[in-house]
């Protein structure tokens, strides 16, 4: 199953940091995450994590202005 996480500027950071931790023990799950710059920066201001530390908790990680990825595609299959 493929799985695609956004993270926003909210007040969830912990929760969206915890839930790449939970689904990097699911090989069956492939993960996709999306942090928008106000995510990054809650990431670093509320988490012990690094924006790069979270990334890498996920199997890709895209740019939210990257239209041209394979997430940005209807033909993407979750």
């Amino acid at each position: 199953m493929k799985l695609i996480i956004g993270m926003t500027g909210a007040t969830g950071a912990p929760l969206g940091v915890a839930l790449l931790q939970a689904l990097r023990d699911m090989p069956e799950v492939e993960t996709h995450l999306v942090m928008s710059k106000w995510a990054k920066t809650t990431i670093e201001l509320e988490t012990p994590w690094t924006a790069r530390e979270v990334a890498a908790l996920a199997d890709f990680s895209h740019s939210p202005a990257d239209q041209a990825a394979t997430i940005s595609s209807g033909s993407f299959r979750t």
